[in-house]
């Protein structure tokens, strides 16, 4: 019965029933909005990372971060490259693995071409691995060359 009222509405009086339905989604718009941007902002904060000190990174483990140093070596083996950052192995605070079938599908350089001896930021998830902090790179985007500078 609602929708016959509705259609005759329509029909007779075609302004009326134009700006109702406006009025309506008026109503609604501000909220939709509301609910979108407060998805938007809570979906970014969770996957956002933040730059962290290179000595305070055990802090982190589970966090996705981003820390910056100097890379002091480099070691590929048939299956994994570890690139030691901060220090030489075994004291390196910081090991960032690629693995092989990464390597192979994402990287157009070798790593000792791309990061040796240089200045890098990497981003990812921080995790320990038998006493040790390491970072899984499966992306050359994961890792920028360049001018490092202290966390704020």
């Amino acid at each position: 019965m609602e929708h016959l009222k509705i259609l005759k509405l329509a029909i007779l009086q075609p302004c009326n029933f134009i700006i109702s339905i406006k009025k309506k989604y008026i109503m609604l718009y501000p909220m939709k909005l509301l609910l979108t941007t407060a998805f938007l902002f809570i979906s970014t904060m969770s996957l956002a990372q933040f730059k962290v000190p290179l000595d305070s990174l055990n802090q982190y483990i589970g966090k996705r971060v981003t820390v910056c140093s100097e890379v002091y070596g480099i070691k590929t083996t048939d299956k994994v490259t570890f690139i030691n950052v901060g220090a030489k192995y075994p004291n390196a605070p910081l090991t960032i693995v690629i693995f092989k079938k990464d390597l192979d599908a994402n990287f157009k350089e070798s790593p000792e071409k791309l990061y040796g001896n240089q200045p890098i930021c990497v981003t990812g998830l921080v995790k320990d691995y038998k006493g040790k902090t390491e970072i899984i790179v499966s992306s050359p985007e994961d890792i920028i060359v360049g001018n490092i500078s202290s966390p704020e």
